[in-house]
């Protein structure tokens, strides 16, 4: 299977607990024998290297908002032909590149998913919500607070 994760930060020293999981998840894939490429932007990753039997592209990043919010537009014109995407940190600017392209699609939240308040919270759930829950297979969890109850969104969605 080929298969695709996308992630904000890669880097193993400071992309935390989400870069950990997708870059061991990609490498225990890879040695089960599917074809996984990494998609994720060069914040903080210029000297990070694959696991092992995995492609990682690293995509410059234009401009990076309080350390959260990386913007690579190469993302929006990467090749996309791949079985399944895995796209990790719900909230991000690399998984609105991914779901324009309309394949099967994972959503891993790793703990940003809380709800969103006031004003914004339209805007994030026509965003967030319509265009990437709406179109995923499924959402996994990997700790208790990647629960459905932090995927709460606006009722009206």
């Amino acid at each position: 299977m080929k298969i695709l994760h996308v992630i904000d930060q890669i880097s193993q020293k400071t992309g935390g607990g989400a870069s950990k999981v997708c870059f061991e998840l990609a490498r225990a894939q890879a040695k089960m024998g599917h074809a996984v490429t990494i998609y994720s932007t060069d914040y903080n990753a210029e000297r990070q290297a694959a696991p092992p039997g995995v492609r990682l592209v690293k995509f410059k990043n234009w401009f990076n908002i309080a350390g959260v919010l990386s913007v690579a537009p190469g993302l929006l014109f990467a090749k996309y032909d791949f079985d399944i995407m895995h796209l990790h940190n719900y909230r991000t600017v690399a998984n609105i590149f991914a779901c324009l392209r309309k394949r099967p699609t994972v959503v891993q939240a790793h703990g940003n998913s809380r709800a969103i308040k006031g004003l914004t919270k339209p805007l994030h759930n026509l965003i967030w919500g319509g265009l990437i829950l709406k179109r995923a297979l499924g959402s996994p969890g990997t700790c208790s607070s990647s629960n459905a109850r932090d995927m709460a969104l606006s009722p009206s969605f």
